[in-house]
């Protein structure tokens, strides 16, 4: 009588605590053997009208917790628990989520999938159905479809980790691929603005002789956001096949690639892999801040790839700050705390750059 009050007295908590306590784990397929005296006493002993305020928690507890498969033989529970049970067979679900068994056997772990053992060595497997919407997801060949790209290239991007599949025949005995659409999501995109020269990714990959890598390169590129796809801007989101990139960012970046590649680059790709004019860049190897050698024997002048990453991580120029902070570079001018190293009112030159560990350092200073 003292627990029974100390039950009503802590309602419903205590009684909560009490259904943990006695239910057996590991869980099986009957309410009777899991909760024993509970739930006799519930459906037997208290079975009046007046009590079903008890037996309304103990049925929200096993819709919440209990890992088991109501049926119609749990006539003594009411019909509207029954009906909202969340857990259900892998049979019943791959019917729902028109999928196979063996494939939803082998997606257990997202589905909180609970194995029970009968006495007779018979397992059941009952699954979370609000965790279905996971089955749902594409093959090899409808993944290529989605994503208008070749099968081979899907094939590459799952080889290099930039599709990750639920399901592989490489890792398992599957004998199908199965990526699901929250991994698929990932791989559209939506446009930032139409963009003059726009080219689709899938003809870049088509005609554009790039390698295995700069291909994987670029679709992590794209993910990361370095490179934007310049659509005209819609509702839907654009496959990663159908992106379009700007054709002065692709060649921009396919040059910073090589660059970060190769030994060293000519002035002429430097200024490209920088985003400034030639111009430019001959007059920052002429002063000396972008290093530079000459080839022996010949004219011509080229700059080492370390050279030409120091020389990024050293200066900025003015163009670039008023991009990031989305003003014009007149307006900036005025307004930074200190003077550039270079730039028309300094030495004549045509662009404007700054130190970045002034600009760091007068920041500090003004904070």
């Amino acid at each position: 009588m003292n627990e029974a009050s100390d039950i009503l007295t802590r309602w419903p908590d205590a009684f909560v605590t009490r259904l943990a306590l006695v239910q057996a784990v590991p869980a099986t397929n009957s309410l009777q053997r899991d909760f024993g005296n509970v739930y006799r006493v519930l459906y037997r002993s208290l079975k009046e009208g007046k009590f079903q305020f008890l037996r309304d928690i103990f049925e929200s507890y096993v819709n919440a917790q209990w890992t088991g498969m109501l049926s119609g033989r749990n006539k003594r529970l009411s019909e509207q628990t029954r009906r909202s049970h969340p857990r259900t067979t892998i049979r019943q679900a791959a019917r729902l989520a028109d999928a196979t068994p063996a494939q939803l056997k082998r997606l257990r772990p997202r589905l909180q999938a609970y194995e029970i053992a009968f006495p007779s060595g018979r397992r059941l497997y009952t699954l979370a159905s609000n965790h279905l919407d996971q089955v749902k997801g594409v093959n090899l060949t409808q993944a290529a479809d989605r994503l208008h790209l070749p099968q081979r290239r899907i094939r590459g991007l799952i080889a290099a980790g930039v599709i990750q599949p639920d399901i592989s025949p490489v890792s398992t005995s599957a004998s199908a691929w199965f990526i699901s659409e929250e991994r698929l999501r990932h791989l559209f995109f939506h446009p930032t603005g139409q963009k003059e020269g726009g080219v689709a990714l899938h003809h870049v990959l088509r005609y554009g002789k790039l390698s295995e890598a700069e291909v994987i390169d670029l679709t992590k590129a794209l993910l990361a956001q370095e490179l934007n796809a310049v659509n005209q801007p819609c509702d839907d989101s654009i496959p990663l096949g159908l992106v379009e990139l700007s054709r002065e960012d692709l060649r921009r970046w396919r040059l910073r690639q090589r660059a970060s590649k190769s030994s060293s680059v000519s002035v002429d790709e430097a200024a490209t892999v920088l985003g400034i004019k030639q111009q430019v860049a001959y007059q920052l190897v002429h002063q000396g801040l972008l290093s530079s050698y000459q080839v022996p024997n010949r004219a011509e002048v080229r700059v080492r790839s370390v050279d030409l990453q120091d020389f990024q991580r050293t200066y900025v120029s003015l163009a670039e700050l008023a991009r990031s902070r989305k003003t014009s570079p007149k307006a900036l001018l005025g307004k930074l705390p200190c003077e550039p190293v270079t730039g028309p009112t300094v030495d004549g030159t045509r662009q404007y750059f700054y130190r970045i560990a002034d600009l760091m350092a007068a920041e500090i200073t003004e904070e």
